[in-house]
């Protein structure tokens, strides 16, 4: 092993220890209590000294032709309203994206490298050209996913979904039991979700479920998990709750309930065979600065979405293309533009999101900042209005933390 390699490896070891002396058993601290990773301060200077050593020896994650995946809400109509739904509680419109857009759209994510789609809403199947959508990314040569809460999936339209070649399939489940996931879906919902996953799995679609965690729910979690274990689903992933009203808090999970349901999923990882997978949502704010953007979301009405938490966009697809927002601040947003850098120095924990969706409001109803369809357009803002942003975000944010 060369001199410079050798170094690298022990530079490399040392940060690493340093970091998982950080994290401890995040999102669990020291003390068992739960911890957001934009709590751990130590954790930010981390990553910079990870980067800095990465860069040195030009094996980090910079100037790529574009993003890992991109997901794309292809439609805001849906037949369900749930109480914890952020898109709804966001005010975006019940618009749908087109499918020729969808098409151009797949065209350029293919031309820069992008590996994976998720269609996302709203509720995407819907649409009634959703397996052409689905085909003519396959096509492409991208992997293609859908986010679903898997009521409208019957036998016939899993054959249809795998006929178009979707790679897979994420389904809601709230609960383990009617009564559970019925009182925050609807009722028959959850009749519907789970012949909706015996459909999928008849045709070999890889399955996920998705679990939305609120006070009402948070301890059904072992549960869902057994029924996910029989119905021979792969991987179950839930994450902190994000509020984005001051009545969606009324569903927020105690910590005390948090600490009891990552407990349980440190202790039962490797019981089962499928993956159990606990999020954090701030997480890709919090690293934004530190690498290339890996991710970006695209609204209905076609803003690109930093953050799919937050009404504030970087650009429209409909006026500038991919690509051109990609070279022009989009790929190191987070680092680069001051209003998302403020963000991601800011943020601590998920009802954050709250903080700057409720001042996004209050500045736009006072028509202090422009707005576009209810987003706040950060890509075409003055250098004026972007100080005057990033200001008011951080005082916000930074409200709770300075007393």
């Amino acid at each position: 092993m060369s001199t410079e390699l050798f170094s690298f490896f022990n530079n490399f070891r040392d940060i690493i220890s340093e970091s998982e002396n950080a994290l401890g058993e995040y999102p669990l601290n020291s003390s068992r209590r739960v911890i957001r990773i934009g709590e751990i301060e130590k954790h930010r200077k981390i990553l910079a000294k990870l980067r800095k050593l990465c860069l040195k020896y030009k094996v980090w994650f910079e100037d790529v032709r574009g993003p890992a995946s991109a997901g794309i809400d292809v439609t805001y109509e849906c037949n369900l309203k749930c109480p914890y739904c952020f898109a709804r509680e966001l005010g975006r419109s019940r618009r749908s994206m087109s499918k020729d857009r969808i098409f151009a759209l797949f065209d350029e994510l293919a031309e820069m490298g992008v590996m994976l789609v998720c269609l996302c809403g709203g509720e995407p199947t819907l649409r009634r050209d959703l397996f052409k959508i689905i085909r003519y990314g396959k096509d492409k040569g991208l992997h293609v996913n859908m986010v679903t809460n898997g009521t409208l999936i019957d036998h016939n339209y899993a054959r249809n979904l795998a006929d178009a070649g979707i790679s897979s399939v994420q389904v809601s489940l709230d609960g383990s039991k009617a009564e559970i996931h019925d009182a925050l879906r609807g009722s028959g919902t959850f009749e519907r979700v789970i012949n909706a996953i015996k459909s999928l799995k008849e045709y070999s679609i890889v399955t996920y479920i998705s679990f939305a965690a609120t006070k009402l729910n948070v301890g059904d979690f072992p549960n869902v998990v057994e029924l996910a274990d029989k119905l021979g689903i792969i991987s179950v992933r839930t994450m902190f709750y994000v509020p984005e009203s001051r009545e969606q808090l009324d569903l927020f999970p105690s910590d005390k309930d948090y600490e009891e349901l990552i407990s349980w999923i440190a202790k039962n990882r490797y019981e089962y065979p499928l993956q159990l997978e606990f999020g954090d949502p701030t997480e890709h704010i919090v690293i934004g600065p530190y690498i290339s953007q890996l991710a970006v979301h695209i609204s209905a009405e076609g803003y690109i979405m930093p953050s799919p938490y937050v009404n504030l966009a970087y650009g429209n697809i409909h006026l500038y293309s991919l690509s051109y927002l990609w070279k022009n601040g989009l790929q190191y947003i987070f680092r680069e533009n001051e209003v998302f850098r403020t963000i991601s120095s800011a943020l601590r924990t998920e009802r954050d999101f709250m903080k700057i969706t409720l001042l996004l409001e209050d500045l736009i109803s006072k028509k202090i900042l422009p707005e576009n369809e209810g987003y706040i357009d950060v890509f075409k803002l003055s250098r004026k209005e972007r100080v005057l942003l990033s200001n008011s975000i951080r005082s916000i944010l930074r409200r709770d933390y300075d007393k």
